[in-house]
């Protein structure tokens, strides 16, 4: 059987003096079979010599560069550069668990998406923030009220913790 190809991708400006550690937390991945599109958006600081560090390193690192036209494009190229059977986006000043994938990709056998937990830090540190955001575990039974009520006040998660189908970007474009 085919193990499914992960796509990350990361959209970056100006974030270089994050973007080694986020790229850090994808390589050291328990689940192996990925690729990582770094897509600089116009940066003006050390991104691209960050990113060029990775592809030098891994040939699962990919890098692209654009003019500099905000987030959604830059993930939108990102898309479009995308290989894999799966999308994971991660932002540049993020990092996620080394055994996220290798979580995730069980769900996804029967799911079509799967969202993991998360925590915040706190400014400098590896704290975690304090309340910051609830958990994004829904109810078996009222997991859709739940997402249209209390998606910006108590259910809102950011985009390092959905792992989804590439079919569904493809299907609803």
């Amino acid at each position: 059987m085919k193990t499914p190809l992960i796509s990350i991708i990361v959209p970056c400006y100006n974030q270089a003096k994050y973007l080694d550690e986020a790229l850090h937390s994808v390589f050291i991945q328990s689940y192996k079979n990925w690729e990582c599109i770094i897509v600089n958006d116009g940066s003006f600081d050390d991104t691209e010599s960050v990113a060029a560090q990775w592809t030098k390193k891994d040939k699962r690192y990919v890098y692209l560069y654009q003019e500099n036209s905000g987030l959604s494009s830059a993930r939108n190229a990102g898309l479009r550069k995308a290989c894999g059977d799966y999308i994971q986006f991660l932002d540049s000043d993020d990092v996620i668990e080394a055994s996220k994938f290798e979580k995730q990709i069980e769900d996804l056998i029967t799911h079509d998406i799967s969202i993991s937990d998360y925590f915040s830090f706190v400014d400098g540190t590896k704290d975690k923030a304090p309340f910051r955001y609830l958990s994004p575990k829904f109810s078996q039974t009222g997991y859709k009220k739940e997402i249209i009520w209390d998606w910006e006040y108590r259910k809102s998660f950011p985009p390092q913790c959905p792992l989804f189908k590439k079919r569904l970007i493809d299907q609803y474009n």
